[in-house]
């Protein structure tokens, strides 16, 4: 039962990353904007993709750490 402490810190760091930018991209467009201009909704989608991923990468990481059941779906992790 080991944790790999630096790869979960790395993926913390990167969500707070991504989460500092969906921050910014807020405040910079509206729903409006995200609803009628394609490039801004792909850029915001993008985010929340990578941050998406960022999570499932630590819920995996932590369910591999502890020697947990492997999911059969990303709703298992």
């Amino acid at each position: 039962m080991t944790i790999d402490k630096d790869n979960l810190a790395l993926h913390a760091n990167q969500l707070r990353k991504y989460l500092k930018q969906l921050l910014i991209l807020k405040e910079k467009y509206s729903k409006k904007d995200f609803m009628e201009n394609w490039e801004v909704e792909d850029q915001i989608s993008r985010k929340l993709q990578v941050a998406a991923e960022c999570i499932l990468d630590t819920g995996d990481l932590l369910i591999n750490g502890f020697d947990l059941q492997k999911p059969e779906t990303y709703a298992d992790i």
